[in-house]
């Protein structure tokens, strides 16, 4: 690694599929409120230029319907299929971090390594019981609290991580 080094490192540990999947499929669905709103949009305009009720009630209802059933299951069963997908078996394989000032350096439980720099860190997510490093809306790290070997390590790593990215949301380091 290049740079200062700040000595966190994590305990190995393996990501949660399902909980992964939990929050990916979350961001993609709020994805599709927009298409809501468009549509709201265009039902005002339709009902301003005076069209007819029934075609105005067809389009709201189809709208509705593929929002409420169709859009979630869609993005779910996606989420999903990434997320077992034999290619993707890296992103779910036990791994230990090392953070430094220059990148995040992960090595993998089967000898793969990668290296993240904090220009590629989008911005940085809290949840209950760990964090997220987004590179892409979709695409993340996560990090949960229990890996790091001490309160004084998982500190530090709010600390660089703030140096680094935006926290989307409240930021751990202010409380």
């Amino acid at each position: 690694m290049t740079g200062e080094i700040v000595q966190i490192q994590t305990r190995p540990y393996e990501v949660d599929r399902r909980a992964y999947v939990a929050v990916i499929w979350k961001r993609r669905f709020f994805a599709g409120l927009v298409p809501l709103l468009i549509i709201g949009a265009i039902t005002d305009a339709l009902i301003a230029i005076g069209a007819n009720q029934a075609t105005i009630v067809a389009l709201v209802a189809a709208t509705l319907l593929t929002i409420a059933i169709l859009y979630p299951a869609r993005r779910y069963f996606s989420a999903r299929r990434m997320a077992s997908s034999p290619k993707n078996r890296a992103m779910f394989s036990a791994r230990t971090i090392f953070l430094s000032d220059v990148d995040i350096y992960t090595v993998h439980s089967d000898g793969g390594e990668s290296r993240i720099p904090w220009t590629s860190i989008q911005f940085a997510e809290r949840r209950k019981n760990f964090s997220l490093l987004f590179i892409s809306t979709l695409l993340c790290l996560p990090i949960p609290d229990d890996a790091f070997l001490t309160e004084a390590d998982r500190e530090r790593f709010f600390a660089l991580v703030s140096r680094h990215v935006k926290w989307k949301g409240k930021n751990p380091q202010l409380g």
